[in-house]
Order: structure tokens, then C-alpha cells, then sequence
């Protein structure tokens, strides 16, 4: 959830950010698959299920599920903002505070942004993204393992033994930012550096900002495999999203993290990047939000990351239909992004991925296999190989 605001109304959103909470509990459960998902009830009587989302800067609320539950707002005006490509979306700004409860839980947001959620997120069954500032000002434990997040005090903060500590900025937004080094080569030599923040809305491990300088010295200095390289459609614009082998993230010049890899966008609009639920969740993560500190210890799912994608297209299951998500500009593939995906090896692809066999056909090298999309309504078999691990990077003109 980047990008999201326009830049007059971002100015205000994130001042309207800062009251916020009331604690009067100390456990959130959680579902944690790609995203951390939460249930809570939103002014009292609209139960729903969200996605917490440090890596927004505003709370999120679909404007049909408030009007269906019955919710009435007082404090409203209207905003545009970004959606997805270069379209905008005309969307209602609410100042009122309304209350989130999570069980026994209580927090109360006082800027909260009302709109289409399908235009922004396209995710199943989701009726809101809950922004950072929904957990400002306090102390908490984003506990992967047991599906809760915790709220701690002082004295229990006091007693952590065996963490790593990072002091993060303290950017406008309320994002948990702070210094990367992801070595890429096999020499010690062979990094890049840059600034990521931690995002739970996102399932992806690190994506990072280069400039073209950096992205040519990749190119003519590392010999590795490239995974693909992406055009991509986001919110706010689209653009590239290259895809390079890792073999180490240490955050902070401290924190050690293991990776496989790492998305590259090139010249973005973003100024930094972000470091998903993938890499976050071998850590027991605990943030201190009033003082800026984020907490690390490695659980014992440390280690434990999906293997390298060596496939040459990416799938997203967009509200239950699997469309192509990606496709590979530097082996180039009949598939368009936007193609529904109906079967793989004539194996229909919910059944696919519901056991679990999507991963054979993401990280087998050089595997060869016949993917059925649809077009214009229209069936069509395409034969499509895996890339090789020995295949080396090749940097694109355009």
C-alpha cells in the first residue's frame, strides 16, 4: 500500500495519524498466510476481516461494507487518489474516530480512508487494510509462530534477552524504516545498499529502489542467475520489477537475515523499499513504536524461505481467478499479463494449488510444461520452460 494519497491530502492524513489507541487489552490473534490477517468489528457492530498492514500509512475501510453494516459517518469530505496503473479513484476522507475492537481489544482510528477496496487490493474476502498508526504509541510482539500480536509494557520490554535492536526513522508516515545491505555476488564486494521498511501487507521477501547507475554495475560486474524481470502494474503506476538471486540481507549493518532474493525497481517513484512477511517471519519481531525501536531474534523458522522462483511468468489469484501476473522480458513468453490461467500438465489450476504443487513448477530448473490460459474467450495451450540456474543476468535497454 504505497503511494496511495495525493500529495495535499497526505500532508493531513498523517498529522490526523497521530491520535490514535486506547489499549485495553493484551493479545490480537492473528492468521498469518502470505499477509497478517485480523477480525475485528469496526464502530460496533461491523464485524469483518482486514489485513494489518505496516506498510500503510492510513487505515483502509471498504465503503460497501460499512454501508451494509449500517455504519453512519459524520466528518467526511471528498479525496482522490491513486489506484492501480495511472487511474484514479475518486474516494471519502473521514475524520471521525471510530472504533476497532479485536476481541478484547480496543483502538480507535481518527483518519480512515472509504472506498472500492477492489480497485486497490486484489484480495478475497477482505473488508479493510488497518494502517500503522492503528498500533501507535505502544509497545507490541508480531508473534508469526502463534498467530498473535501481543501488546507488552515497559517492564516486559525491560526483560527481552537475546534480541537484536534496530533504531528505525521516524518518517512522516509512521513506517518501521531503517538500512539494508543485500549481497548479491559471491564476492564481498558484490552488494547493494538502500533503505527498506517493514511491510506485514506484503508477502514478498525484499524489493529495493536502484537508480540506473547501480542497476548497469549489477549488469557488468555480477555474474549470478537471473530470475525474471517483470512489467508489473501497481498502485500509482506500473513499470519493471527485476527479480536477481541473493545470499544474504543484514539489516542495519547488524541483523543477519537469510534470502534467496531480491526484487529490483528500477528509478522508482518509491524512495525506499520494503521487507515482507517472507523474511520477517523467521524473527520474533517486537517494536517499541512511541521510541522508534524494532526488536529481532531469530525463531526457529529461521532459514525456512520459499526457494528461488525460476519460473519465467508469476501468478496472482485475483478474487478467485488465477490471471498472469508477470511474464519475463529477458525470455520472452507467449503469455500477457492479464491471461486467465485455467491449467497446468492439464491439471486444473485450483487443484494445483490447493496441494500445494505450485512450487514444482516455480523452482524446477529447465522444467518444461503446457499452461492452458484463456484469452479473449478463447482457450489457449502454451508450452513454457523454467529458466536454468546457471542462466546469467542481461541487463534490458528500455
Amino acid at each position: 500500500m504505497k503511494e496511495l494519497l495525493t500529495k495535499t491530502t497526505f500532508v493531513a492524513f498523517t498529522l490526523l495519524l497521530c491520535s490514535v489507541m486506547k489499549i485495553t487489552a493484551q493479545q490480537i490473534p492473528i492468521k498469518y498466510k502470505d499477509n497478517l490477517y485480523v477480525e475485528a468489528i469496526i464502530a460496533g457492530n461491523a464485524k469483518g476481516r482486514f489485513i494489518y498492514d505496516t506498510g500503510a500509512g492510513i487505515t483502509i475501510i471498504d465503503s460497501t461494507f460499512l454501508q451494509k453494516n449500517g455504519v453512519r459517518l459524520g466528518e467526511v469530505f471528498p479525496v482522490t487518489m491513486n489506484g492501480l496503473g495511472e487511474n484514479k479513484i475518486e474516494a471519502i476522507y473521514c475524520a471521525d474516530t471510530l472504533s476497532i475492537n479485536f476481541g478484547e481489544y480496543t483502538a480507535y482510528s481518527s483518519a480512515t480512508i472509504l472506498t472500492d477496496l477492489k480497485t486497490l487490493i486484489p484480495l478475497d474476502s477482505i473488508d479493510g487494510v488497518l494502517g500503522v498508526g492503528i498500533l501507535n504509541d505502544t509497545i507490541y510482539r508480531v508473534d508469526y509462530q502463534n498467530s498473535i500480536i501481543e501488546i507488552l509494557n515497559q517492564k516486559e520490554l525491560d526483560k527481552l534477552q537475546g534480541y537484536n535492536k534496530i533504531v528505525y526513522n521516524d518518517t512522516e508516515s509512521g513506517f518501521i524504516q531503517f538500512p539494508i545491505t543485500i549481497k548479491i555476488g559471491k564476492q564481498d564486494k558484490d552488494t547493494i545498499r538502500g533503505y527498506a521498511h517493514y511491510d506485514s501487507g506484503s508477502s514478498a521477501g525484499i524489493t529495493l529502489s536502484v537508480d540506473s547507475l547501480t542497476l548497469a554495475k549489477i549488469s557488468n560486474e555480477i555474474q549470478q542467475p537471473v530470475i525474471y524481470d517483470m512489467s508489473v502494474l501497481g498502485v500509482g503506476g506500473g513499470g519493471r520489477l527485476i527479480h536477481l538471486q541473493a545470499f544474504e540481507m543484514v539489516m542495519n549493518n547488524d541483523v543477519k537475515s537469510c534470502v534467496n532474493s531480491v526484487s529490483i525497481m528500477p528509478d522508482s517513484d518509491i524512495p525506499n523499499g520494503l521487507i515482507g512477511n517472507d523474511i520477517m517471519a523467521q524473527f520474533d519481531v517486537v517494536i517499541d513504536a512511541r521510541n522508534h525501536v524494532l526488536y529481532l531474534r531469530a525463531n526457529s523458522q529461521y532459514g525456512n524461505i520459499e526457494p528461488t522462483s525460476l519460473s519465467t511468468y508469476s501468478i496472482l489469484n485475483n478474487n478467485g481467478e488465477y490471471r498472469v501476473f508477470g511474464v519475463s522480458l529477458t525470455h520472452p513468453t507467449p503469455m500477457k499479463i492479464g491471461d486467465k490461467i485455467i491449467a497446468i500438465d492439464s491439471t486444473p489450476i485450483e487443484a494445483i494449488y490447493k496441494d500445494g504443487l505450485e512450487m514444482r513448477y516455480r523452482v524446477t530448473p529447465n522444467l518444461k510444461h503446457i499452461v492452458t490460459i484463456e484469452r479473449n474467450g478463447k482457450q489457449i495451450d502454451i508450452e513454457t520452460t523454467n529458466l536454468s540456474e546457471t542462466t546469467k543476468w542481461q541487463l534490458l535497454e528500455n
